[in-house]
């Protein structure tokens, strides 16, 4: 039994009833989640709303085939990108070629070799795995930019924008008045005599007083 954290959604699709149970007892015996369905309609609405992490699906349908289902699954996703496995009983070269043309990731033959299935789902485990392990640094990586970039634009005593910091700012907003064609005020302070303020109550007192 597989872990529950390494578990995949699975969306099963194929017309045959028999060889989707028993698909599914085999999946869900490894500790899967399945979902079935028995068509290119019923496959794309699954889809939808079920957001596998991996599709196994039939080339040979009635109405539309599984090369029309991976194609359609893919524009769907928009930019992401979810394993599909073809299921066939065709094994030809030009049967893969045309899987792996239409959008599909890997080519079974019919009937599915348990041993084989699962090392096929292994497979797709670890990839999944690198895919979030990738997330995750690049989610911290945006996060440590991100810090830098306001440790860079920042005084660390006061923090307010420092001079690059006003620098990029001053450009913003100058971008923005040019834009929208509206008058932009600059005003500049300035603390007299605070040389002196640090000379008689010294450094710490002048920080506070900042």
């Amino acid at each position: 039994m597989i872990h529950h954290a390494d578990s995949l959604k699975i969306l099963l699709v194929d017309d045959s009833i028999s060889l989707r149970s028993h698909l599914t007892v085999q999946l869900k015996d490894q500790g899967h989640e399945v979902m079935q369905a028995a068509d290119a309609q019923e496959a794309l609405a699954a889809f939808t709303r079920f957001r596998p992490d991996l599709v196994l699906l039939d080339v040979v349908m009635p109405g539309a085939d599984g090369y029309f289902v991976a194609r359609q699954i893919r524009e769907i996703e928009a930019g992401q990108w979810t394993p599909i496995i073809f299921l066939s009983a065709q094994d030809s070269e030009n049967d893969l070629w045309q899987g792996i043309e239409a959008g599909g990731d890997d080519y079974l033959t019919k009937p599915v070799s348990p041993v084989v299935l699962a090392a096929k789902l292994r497979a797709m485990q670890r990839l999944r795995a690198m895919g979030r392990r990738n997330q995750e640094i690049s989610e911290a990586l945006r996060q440590a930019n991100s810090q830098l970039r306001h440790l860079s634009q920042t005084d660390e005593l006061t923090g307010l924008h420092n001079r690059r910091g006003f620098d990029d700012c001053l450009q913003t907003e100058l971008r923005s008045a040019q834009r929208d064609q509206t008058p932009l005020t600059l005003v500049i302070c300035d603390v007299d005599y605070f040389k002196a303020y640090n000379d008689t109550l010294g450094h710490v007192q002048g920080d506070g007083c900042l």
